[in-house]
């Protein structure tokens, strides 16, 4: 017990970076922008804007996928949300330092090439959450049936590319060329270049960073907390099973139709992803998305497990008095 106790509290060491690169950026923000409340909103937005990045469906399925293959290794790690989050912030950080310091004529190029490689990420995002959930199905497949020779080769390699610090990274830069973050990357650069004018280019590059540390500090988080889920120690061998057997069905399902909104959406419209649900109840149209959906049915399954193992040994404790 106190093993996995010292574990999660090493994990959570992934978080410091995060949390003082958020404070430090607001310190610069509110010294550079103390008596511009316009500027400060535009900050704001930015910083909003990458947080409800970060709770998109293909960022949730990523990293659960990632930290859900790598839940075999004993020595794996909560990293995978952060490594997930900086390969992304280099394309919009990049992106954006072009954008505001080429002219407005240049900037209409690097919008069209933009558009070129969204195309790419997508088809990028789409194969590896396929080839993820497919994976993670077996995982959880394989207790109750054998699994074939080469299929457990493609599982092995997967699982082997999710299990690298440098894997995750370049997953998280080649999904940023997708369309949604080509788009966010768009309204940073029409913010600032209708907001901040006269306004010197090293306090505008602060947009894009906010966006970065918001979205950064929202990923790590997440890659924590699937860490902590799918690292449960459960008493019983069939608890274990059972919970590893539900645990990767639900997190396949949300890689799987997160890749299949994907597919649907380039094929039919060609320039936006939809990955909400749209539910009907007593009258009212209800958008939910995907991602934070199937987030929380596993974090409902791990309670329930965490609930019955508990009351579980207070019951063999209550016994043996």
């Amino acid at each position: 017990m106190a093993g996995r106790a010292e574990k999660t509290v090493s994990q959570l060491g992934w978080l410091v970076g995060p949390v003082i690169g958020n404070l430090a950026l607001w310190g610069l923000v509110g010294w550079f922008f103390t008596n511009q409340p316009v500027l400060l909103g535009v900050a704001a937005l930015a910083y909003g804007t990458g947080i409800r990045h970060a709770l998109d469906a293909d960022h949730l399925a990523s990293i659960d996928s990632a930290l859900r293959l790598d839940a075999h290794r004993r020595d794996g790690s909560a990293s995978a949300g952060l490594f997930f989050s900086l390969g992304h912030s280099t394309i919009v950080v990049g992106m954006c330092v072009l954008i505001f310091c080429l002219g407005h004529g240049l900037q209409q190029h690097i919008h069209h090439y933009m558009a070129r490689w969204a195309v790419v990420g997508t088809i990028i995002s789409t194969a590896f959450l396929l080839f993820a959930g497919s994976a993670t199905l077996l995982e959880g497949w394989r207790d109750h049936h054998a699994i074939p020779w080469g299929v457990r080769q493609c599982q092995g390699m997967i699982q082997r590319f999710s299990a690298r610090r440098w894997g995750v990274y370049l997953l998280g830069f080649l999904f940023a060329l997708g369309f949604d973050t080509t788009a966010e990357i768009g309204v940073l650069g029409v913010s600032a270049t209708q907001s901040m004018q006269g306004v010197s280019v090293w306090r505008v590059l602060l947009l894009p960073c906010l966006f970065a540390a918001g979205m950064i500090l929202m990923d790590t988080l997440d890659g924590l907390w699937a860490w902590r889920v799918y690292r449960q120690s459960l008493g019983s061998l069939s608890q274990r099973k059972r919970y590893r057997f539900y645990t990767a069905i639900i997190s396949s399902m949300m890689a799987l139709l997160v890749s299949f909104f994907q597919i649907y959406d380039a094929v039919d419209e060609g320039n936006s992803v939809n990955t909400h649900l749209n539910i009907h109840f007593y009258g009212e149209n209800i958008s939910i998305n995907i991602g934070i959906f199937f987030s929380l049915i596993i974090t409902m399954v791990w309670f329930g497990f965490l609930l019955a193992e508990t009351l579980s040994k207070k019951q063999k404790i209550s016994k043996q008095q």
